[in-house]
């Protein structure tokens, strides 16, 4: 019995752990942005872009491929 008792205070333990990383993650504010870069890289787009370019001028699903990565 004693098991049991300490098995479901674990679960109510991982449960309100749970419950409070959600109600955090909740709270932030992230904002996307095309010029998120412009500032403290401004040569990126045009390193990055050039590449891109190319991988898909290669292989067409490349481009689909990086969208979808997280």
């Amino acid at each position: 019995m004693a098991a049991h008792a300490r098995s479901t205070a674990l679960r109510h333990l991982l449960l309100l752990t749970t419950l409070i990383i959600m109600a955090m993650a909740g709270t932030t504010s992230a904002q996307l942005s095309t010029g998120f870069y412009s500032t403290s890289c401004p040569g990126l787009y045009s390193a990055v872009k050039p590449v891109v370019r190319s991988a898909i001028a290669n292989e067409k699903r490349v481009g689909a491929s990086i969208v979808r990565t997280p």
